[in-house]
């Protein structure tokens, strides 16, 4: 997940904990509330958030609980730092939307107060971006990943161009790229993915491994079979038994899945992607107990609709797919190939709804 949207939540992470001089911490306290309201003028994050998910969709061609998982962990990540750090982000990004204006020149007293602010907490933000992508990517098919392995390359690129800037900045130095976002490049993506069939790849094995996704596919899942209040409530209760089985496990294994979660930090403060990835699969086998929790929420949710209610969402997904994908053919090819180079397309169609995987979905209208 490399939109622009990831760089966002960079920004927002490394300058929720940075030390701004005195004088400026206290104007950051006292008006953080008209700064979120000049931000939101320019970058109404909600709709940014969903936007980039469905950008993201596209691009890798995801499937319908891919594209669910994504909306949702783009939101949680992206909120979380906006809800625990807010006194702090807005009025730093909104002094750093500013500049983003060619008409408005950045002094180098600004610059200065910036850029020694960002740079540091800068490195943690790209650590936390790493571990998302490295968590994102095991949902992802065999032809998603080689374009992932890309699309990482090009993030690193992105990260230097932005450390270099904001290394210039603290140096008072600044160049026609004073804004947040560096200068896009051209976009060679080695393979166009085909879309995965929920039977062969599906976002269920990283769901299972943390209780932080359990809600959203719960809710997904609700909203997907438009269910009434009682079966709203049944959801709800089956969510909340298995939840407390799942803590339970995890307080009784708390050492074993502590020591995984030190190699994963480990990994990601020296930004090793190798490691990153080994760590995270080893977290998924260490939390396999919670995998099976989670194909018994599956399969009792599954008991909840009424046939009608199976069968309008079975009608309404069974030909899913990405249509009019920029820069893409709208019947992806069976292998991956390639295309000519582009910038990356922000897409302007609009949302589909999230799903529960389409081939669980028939099977169980059919036996109704």
């Amino acid at each position: 997940m490399t939109m622009r949207i990831w760089i966002v939540l960079g920004v927002m992470a490394g300058v929720a904990g940075m030390a701004l001089p005195a004088g400026a911490q206290s104007e950051a306290d006292n008006d953080a509330e008209k700064a979120r309201d000049y931000v939101y003028r320019s970058w109404p994050v909600d709709d940014m958030i969903r936007q980039a998910a469905e950008n993201v969709a596209r691009r890798y061609n995801l499937n319908p609980e891919q594209t669910a998982f994504t909306r949702d962990m783009m939101a949680k990540r992206v909120n979380a730092f906006l809800r625990d750090n807010e006194d702090q982000i807005w009025p730093v990004l909104r002094d750093m939307m500013r500049y983003q204006n060619p008409n408005r020149k950045m002094d180098a007293q600004t610059a200065q107060r910036l850029g020694r602010a960002i740079r540091p907490i800068f490195e943690e933000a790209q650590r936390e971006i790493l571990a998302a992508n490295s968590e994102w990517r095991d949902i992802l098919s065999d032809e998603q990943k080689e374009l992932h392995d890309y699309d990482r390359k090009q993030m690193d690129k992105t990260f230097q161009d932005m450390d270099n800037r904001f290394a210039g900045w603290a140096n008072g130095k600044v160049d026609n790229q004073q804004g947040i976002f560096p200068a896009e490049r051209p976009d060679t993506p080695p393979v166009n993915p085909r879309q995965p069939k929920p039977t062969e790849i599906s976002a269920a094995k990283v769901l299972g491994t943390s209780l932080e996704w359990w809600d959203g596919y719960v809710q997904a899942f609700i909203e997907n079979y438009e269910l009434d209040e009682g079966q709203i409530n049944a959801a709800k209760s089956i969510l909340k038994e298995l939840k407390e089985r799942a803590s339970a496990h995890e307080k009784s294994h708390a050492a074993e899945l502590k020591a995984v979660e030190d190699k994963i930090r480990d990994a990601r403060r020296a930004k090793d992607v190798k490691k990153l990835d080994a760590a995270m699969t080893e977290k998924r086998q260490a939390s396999q107990y919670k995998v099976q929790l989670f194909e018994e929420l599956k399969t009792r949710l599954d008991t909840i609709p009424r046939p009608a209610q199976k069968q309008k969402y079975a009608e309404k997904i069974k030909s899913f797919r990405w249509k009019n994908r920029p820069g893409f053919p709208d019947e992806p090819a069976a292998e991956p190939t390639s295309r000519p180079a582009t910038t990356t397309p922000a897409a302007t169609e609009k949302p589909v709804p999230t799903t529960q995987p389409a081939a669980e979905v028939e099977k169980d209208a059919k036996k109704e």
